[in-house]
């Protein structure tokens, strides 16, 4: 499983006077998408969900076709078993052994002999083991749970279709998991730092809320394309991202939103 950004949307900037007003700026609301995938290929057996729907935390996203996996644990469980039994069959003949070289009854090359076996046992015990955990893991891959409450963003596979081995096969939003991404000119960004509350507010939003600024680009970029003007196209801006510190109920992925920037 890997967390990334949903769609990338830019901000047009508005900049406020030169009086002490707070700077404006029209920011969006940005999701923090979950991707799940299988770690190993299979065919979809069940799609619990449609695009949209809200879920609760524990409850089945997809699975794929299972038998497959379910027999190969059965495999692995039975060879733990008797791995098992071969290791602690290797350990009581070395304690035998062990003894009897004390009272010289044995020789060390036999000692070293049974050593050696033991060695051997709990090595191939240990990859049995961990063949064991692996497979686990697929299956919970293979049909993994809502790590929490959100809701199914998109939907990439239809029952049926065979799904390589780390392709996403749903988009998941957790509730809450949005940020605001806005660009700064560079004559604004004294006003900004890292842990910075600013405020903000939306077209429906119930009245104005505040969120923290957790990333400031190191690098400044020129003024997103789709913003492009003749005042602002040769404008270097940074991007920012700021976490709301409430109630994101009103918030929805694509929103446009009003920044305010207070003087330090």
């Amino acid at each position: 499983m890997k967390i990334r950004s949903g769609l990338i949307l830019f901000s047009l900037l508005l900049l406020g006077g030169c009086d002490n007003s707070p700077a404006t700026i029209t920011g969006y609301v940005e999701g923090e998408y979950l991707y799940f995938s299988p770690s190993t290929t299979g065919i979809l057996a069940e799609r619990v969900h449609r695009r949209g729907d809200e879920i609760k935390e524990g409850e089945t996203l997809f699975s794929l076709d299972l038998v497959a996996l379910k027999a190969r644990l059965r495999s692995d469980e039975a060879l733990l078993s008797r791995e098992k039994a071969v290791r602690n069959a290797s350990y009581k003949e070395w304690a035998r052994v062990k003894k009897l070289v004390e009272t010289g009854a044995v020789s060390r090359s036999e000692y070293d002999l049974r050593l050696k076996d033991v060695e051997e046992a709990d090595a191939t015990l240990k990859m049995a083991e961990e063949t064991l955990v692996d497979d686990r893991q697929r299956i919970k891959e293979a049909a993994p749970k809502a790590p929490t409450d959100g809701k199914i963003e998109d939907i990439y596979f239809q029952v049926g279709e065979t799904v390589p081995q780390g392709t996403p096969v749903v988009s998941f939003l957790p509730k809450g998991n949005l940020k605001l991404r806005f660009y700064v000119p560079q004559q604004m960004m004294a006003l900004l730092k890292e842990q910075k509350k600013i405020f903000y507010s939306c077209d429906g939003c119930k009245e104005t809320k505040t969120a923290i600024v957790r990333y400031i680009a190191s690098e400044a970029e020129y003024t997103p394309p789709v913003i492009y003007s003749v005042g602002s196209r040769d404008k270097l801006v940074f991007r920012v991202e700021a976490y709301p510190d409430a109630d994101t109920s009103d918030l929805k992925p694509g929103l446009p939103v009003d920044i305010r920037i207070t003087m330090p």
